[in-house]
């Protein structure tokens, strides 16, 4: 498959349900990273990077921090996300920071912020070589 044809991004402006976002096709890796790069100067700093099997790649900006979640299309169903450390465990309301996400306030545990240039990367390789690196 090549994900080059059928990698979409979909951005929610705020207020709106996903069945109203624009979808775009990504034509190269060129294009991916100016798409990555605008996050933060829109009023949807989220992005889902859709495959047509199903899975897809949900990532968010605030800061210098980003979100990344992986969700694959597998018989458990359950999604992984970046972490700085894996061990955390949010206990208390500072644990957390805050991202939009489709336009709705996200709390996050801390641990899954990760820079910026990190999900870039990350996502730059999930789009050339269609996995996660190992």
């Amino acid at each position: 498959m090549d994900l080059r044809a059928v990698l979409r991004v979909t951005s929610c402006p705020a207020g709106l349900s996903s069945n109203a976002a624009r979808e775009i096709a990504v034509r190269d890796e060129t294009h991916l990273i100016g798409e990555l790069a605008k996050r933060p100067r829109t009023r949807d700093p989220s992005l889902l990077l859709r495959r047509d099997d199903g899975g897809y790649l949900l990532t968010a900006v605030k800061g210098g921090s980003a979100l990344l979640v992986f969700n694959p299309v597998t018989r458990t169903g359950h999604s992984v996300s970046a972490s700085k450390s894996p061990r955390f465990q949010a206990e208390a309301d500072e644990d957390y920071f805050e991202f939009d996400v489709g336009g709705i306030p996200t709390p996050v545990p801390r641990d899954r912020c990760i820079p910026v240039d990190a999900m870039t990367r990350l996502v730059v390789h999930y789009f050339r070589d269609g996995a996660l690196p190992d």
